[in-house]
């Protein structure tokens, strides 16, 4: 017997990992046999519910030396118990602080709930835990890598550290379960993906943050967005916020200079937004088939609107703050339907392809006498569009280059000589 013991501890001791055995609550050093897992703790790993109290099984954790009195926790010997339960993983393991955790815990069907100590500054991989419903991140922790809990769809809850600098792409994608986050002010980079397709129902983003392309997209349960001030957007295929079809409400804690393209991209129920001062740039595509935006007011700080920006808002009935000094993108407003009227702005050059395309409804424009070109189908396939009210005379309006022989302006009623104001 005390053969076998010996043979167990220098096997430990000579593999590529080292192993400890260690409770789920702290290290336990000189166990040389590992208990099977009672069957009081094999019962609470059946229920549904979150446990309140760590399990008092003991683990043969595996960890690689990283040297200077450091390790990384690579999973767990599995002739032991399997991690079940409420498991707080341990911050160190035969005297080795651990700093990063490289472990793949996929096949833990029984572990409901982990806390990560803060020595720990890297998550770089956890794998996938079918009943794991909630994590908590304790203050240290850094970094949490790309895909690291992607698709855990029983996970409902995460806590993270107020240390937490980056979280990487596709991080908790598809936790299809996850309603509750909070972001804290130390966060730096919210990668592309990270909450793809959660179920999270309200977002507050903390200052000077970066949000990637799709980092929230496709959420059918997030109803209100509070972004922080001088925060960062990136949107490239779905957007940051892109298919969140139940959102209604986008507040601003502070000013943003930038919204991305595709920054709202097909959020159908979108309702309440008031652009922020300083704002200076709406990117392609950021409203989109917002179907439920009724009236949009830019702040004078804009200076560029993308291509298609306000495109298919099928609600948009009016448009407040737009000046000749802004450089506008083609085909803004296309298939407005609920658009009907329209004054560009005094001092406005030219107006750009297909600016109003498809606008079904649109009845009257105000163009004023600064417009020198509009490009082609600037108002193509605007059946309605029957009255025109310019700021020049008949000679002015003469030497205006409308481009295509298809416009609806060569059959409108023109009334010269006029102002915005006389937009009816």
């Amino acid at each position: 017997m005390m053969k076998d013991k010996m043979t167990r501890r220098i096997f430990l001791k000579t593999i590529g990992a080292t192993a400890a055995v260690v409770s789920a609550a702290g290290l336990f050093s000189g166990c040389d046999e590992v208990p099977a897992e009672s069957n009081a703790d094999a019962s609470n790993n059946e229920s549904t519910s979150i446990p309140d109290t760590p399990s008092s099984a003991k683990i043969l954790w595996t960890i690689k030396d990283n040297g200077g009195g450091t390790a990384t926790l690579t999973g767990y010997d599995k002739t032991g118990p399997e991690p079940s339960g409420y498991v707080v993983i341990p911050s160190e393991i035969s005297g080795r602080k651990i700093t990063t955790i490289n472990a793949n815990f996929s096949g833990c069907t029984k572990w409901v709930r982990a806390t990560i100590p803060g020595t720990v500054k890297d998550v770089r991989s956890f794998g996938y835990c079918a009943n794991m419903k909630m994590l908590t991140f304790q203050n240290g922790v850094e970094n949490i890598y790309p895909q690291t809990f992607l698709m855990n769809r029983e996970l409902v809850k995460v806590s993270l550290p107020q240390t937490l600098k980056w979280i990487g792409y596709s991080a908790f994608s598809e936790c299809t379960k996850l309603k509750e986050v909070e972001f804290p002010n130390s966060l730096e980079i919210i990668s592309d993906g990270a909450f793809n397709e959660t179920a999270l129902e309200e977002i507050v983003l903390p200052p000077n943050t970066y949000v990637g392309d799709g980092a929230f997209a496709r959420i059918s349960a997030l109803k209100k967005v509070t972004i922080g001030a001088n925060d960062t957007f990136y949107g490239r295929y779905s957007g940051p916020f892109g298919s969140c079809t139940s959102l209604q409400t986008v507040a601003f804690s502070g000013s943003v200079e930038e919204l991305s393209n595709l920054m709202f991209y097909k959020c159908s129920s979108l309702t309440d937004i008031t652009l922020p001062y300083g704002l200076k740039k709406i990117g392609e595509n950021a409203f989109t088939e917002c179907d439920s935006v009724k009236s949009i007011s830019l702040p004078i700080t804009v200076t560029k609107i993308g291509n298609g920006a306000f495109a298919r808002c099928k609600a948009l009935t009016s448009v407040s703050g737009m000046t000749a000094s802004q450089e506008l993108g083609t085909v803004i407003f296309r298939e407005c339907d609920s658009l009907r009227k329209f004054a560009i702005p005094d001092g406005t050059q030219t107006i750009p392809k297909m600016m109003f395309y498809d606008c079904e409804n649109l009845k009257a424009v105000y163009i004023p006498v600064t417009v020198k070109k509009v490009e082609e189908d600037a108002f193509g396939y605007c059946p309605n569009l029957k009255t025109v009210y310019y700021g020049g005379n008949q000679s002015d309006w003469a030497s205006m280059y409308i481009q295509g022989n298809g416009s609806p302006l060569f059959n409108a009623t023109i009334y010269g000589n006029c102002s915005a104001s006389d937009l009816k």
